[in-house]
């Protein structure tokens, strides 16, 4: 298990540049945590590479057409205690 650190002012921008970054390198995202006030993004190095990113949103947006849930957590996100859902298309 991968875990990684972000910063509490990271936008979704940078929360999603990682995640892509990542999951094509180390393997599909399978957590989105708190802990110790920054957000935790947390990847499986052991399950197959995906070939499409997952992408973290507000839980409060419409689920993109035909996506799969991925995880869900509430995370950091401008600062901002947010409820975020990670999809893949």
């Amino acid at each position: 298990m991968l875990t990684i650190y972000m910063p509490q002012g990271a936008s979704f921008q940078l929360i999603n540049t990682i995640v892509a970054q990542l999951e094509g390198a180390d393997g599909p995202l399978t957590g989105l945590a708190i802990e110790r006030r920054a957000t935790v993004l947390l990847f499986d190095e052991t399950a197959p590479k995906p070939t499409v990113f997952a992408k973290v949103q507000p839980a409060s947006d419409a689920r993109p057409p035909g996506a799969e849930r991925v995880c869900s957590g509430k995370i950091i996100v401008a600062c901002e205690l947010t409820d975020c859902v990670a999809y893949r298309s």
